[in-house]
């Protein structure tokens, strides 16, 4: 019976670990629309910083996450979108293509 205990505390304690890992991840995007337009942003967890500003998770839709400085009832109105399977990030309505580093 004991060894249950010990299994079931080993299993809360990583699952409680696992949710205090950050991911951190350099991205280099491109302009698609016009090619001399490239910068970085970084993804720190819950946070975008992209030209030294950072930008605050404010949710997703789908494959979709939504960044702002300040966010707005309706995630859709954020001023970033970023679909990171297909690094596809948009700001302000003007597109960008990313790869990670």
């Amino acid at each position: 019976m004991n060894y249950i205990k010990i299994i079931t505390i080993l299993i809360l304690l990583n699952l409680v670990a696992a949710c205090d890992r950050r991911d951190y991840v350099t991205w280099k995007c491109q302009s698609l629309e016009q090619n001399d337009v490239s910068f970085s942003m970084i993804l720190d967890g819950a946070n975008l910083n992209m030209n030294s500003k950072n930008f605050l998770y404010c949710g997703s839709l789908g494959p979709y996450s939504y960044f702002d400085e300040n966010c707005p009832s309706d995630i859709k109105e954020s001023k970033i979108n970023f679909e990171q399977k297909l690094g596809i990030l948009v700001v302000s309505q003007k597109k960008y293509q990313c790869k990670a580093l």
